[in-house]
């Protein structure tokens, strides 16, 4: 560890004053029994003095805490690592987190069998305000437990942090079902819900119910981080009477799952695992919050299947990259019933290409064969989307043009999926001249 500034004093050998140079100073009697006898950047030697650092900087010496106790700690360098230990009598959930300033800690958590069972570095969501790191696990194992905080990637210089172990009950449990969940949770903006799920046993499936404000987009996130676990866990988003709504397979921050708009006041979720296994390892923890920045998108207005029925969408004129001006509509829609069609109407100007990018399937909808298509003013087809099945099951069209000026459709359709509330997507429609 580096250490804050200190003074160490130090005995002169002789002294020139008395001119007897046969004369040295006796060793300084010890000044510490236990580190905190020292500063909390210091610990006591085997000598009894306070030293700049700590011992804890390996597993051996890792200290003990106790659930619900603040340790307080620093770390001082990037190279610097505090190990601590707890005990667990296992099948019960924890919650470690650090608070600090000015540092940046990543949480490591080993089992008493030695395996690296859980990591994380900031919250599995990204970054929050009130904390620094939030690590949520299953302890499914009965023993003494490994905690080790080391340095993020954005720390620099000495500083403290608290560490806290604490219990994690928002979690599911046996037996529940889709008319009794395990728990009741409200989707509220800007709050993040974290809940964890073990699938004991083969088969089995954990539930969940939320509160939900109608026309609110949530999202559901697993960790990108480190787990030691069998599950392979497959989310699913459902009405109270079963109607379904959203599915994704291993949702991570890179990977969310994302209803974009609820129209419900209440919805179930389903976990399970891909493969239909479980087992005192078959475990996770997800994390949903609800989001309102889509409600600067236009959404759909039914009816709008027919020429002279579509949605208007607005142009937000701004510059690219390269100093070209760019005009920037946003949709969202779903196609509520089997043969829907949704249809949008944009102004180009004169000269401009158009290109269509969305999303649906990628971020959990049941849409997974979209049709997409650009007319102009006359409903001549100009254009029709493909699918790069490398991203998603969207059907983008890329830029067509130079267009004359005058107002276009963009009409998206299914070729095959099923109509319903679980049909959503959402698209951008870009415009911009490549000529000047």
């Amino acid at each position: 560890m580096t250490s804050l500034p200190y003074v160490l004093l130090i005995g002169c050998t002789g002294s020139s004053d008395s001119g007897d140079t046969g004369r040295t100073q006796p060793d300084p009697d010890p000044v510490c029994i236990e580190d905190t006898d020292c500063q909390p950047y210091e610990f006591c030697n085997d000598g009894g003095f306070c030293e700049s650092g700590d011992n804890d900087n390996d597993k051996e010496g890792a200290i003990g805490i106790l659930w619900e106790t603040p340790e307080h700690a620093w770390l001082n360098d990037a190279e610097d690592a505090d190990w601590y230990t707890f005990s667990s009598q296992g099948g019960e959930w924890a919650r470690l987190q650090t608070v600090c300033e000015d540092s940046d800690t990543r949480i490591d958590l080993y089992s008493p069998s030695g395996k690296l069972h859980a990591g994380e570095d900031n919250h599995p969501i990204g970054t929050v305000s009130s904390l620094d790191t939030v690590l949520m696990a299953y302890l499914s194992e009965p023993g003494d437990w490994l905690i080790q905080v080391s340095a993020g990637p954005e720390h620099s210089g000495a500083a403290k942090y608290d560490l806290e172990l604490l219990p994690f009950e928002t979690v599911a449990v046996e037996e529940d079902s889709m008319d009794e969940p395990s728990q009741d949770l409200t989707l509220n903006d800007n709050n993040v819900d974290n809940f964890g799920v073990v699938l004991e046993e083969d088969g089995d499936s954990d539930w969940f119910r939320f509160s939900v404000t109608p026309g609110a987009a949530m999202y559901i996130v697993g960790s990108a981080d480190s787990r030691d676990t069998d599950l392979s866990p497959v989310v699913e988003m459902m009405l109270p009477d079963g109607t379904p709504l959203f599915y994704k397979e291993s949702p991570t921050p890179l990977n969310r799952g994302v209803h974009f708009r609820i129209e419900a006041s209440e919805v179930l979720l389903k976990v399970s695992d891909a493969n239909g296994k479980g087992g005192a390892n078959a475990w996770t923890t997800l994390h949903s919050y609800a989001v309102s920045w889509y409600e600067d998108d236009q959404v759909e207005e039914e009816p709008n299947d027919s020429s002279g029925e579509e949605t208007a969408l607005p142009v937000t004129m701004d510059q690219d990259d390269e100093g070209r001006d760019r005009g920037t509509s946003r949709g969202l829609g779903v196609l509520d019933y089997d043969g829907d069609v949704d249809r949008f109407s944009v102004n180009i100007i004169d000269g401009n290409y158009l290109y269509i990018n969305g999303t649906a399937d990628a971020y959990g909808s049941l849409l997974s064969d979209s049709a997409v298509r650009i007319l102009d003013d006359q409903g001549n087809v100009i254009a029709e989307g493909e699918v790069d099945t490398e991203q998603d099951l969207f059907a983008d069209v890329a830029y067509v043009g130079p267009l004359v000026a005058g107002t276009y459709t963009i009409e998206v359709s299914a070729i095959s999926s099923a109509g319903g509330p679980g049909s959503y997507y959402r698209f951008t429609a870009f415009q911009k001249n490549f000529d000047e």
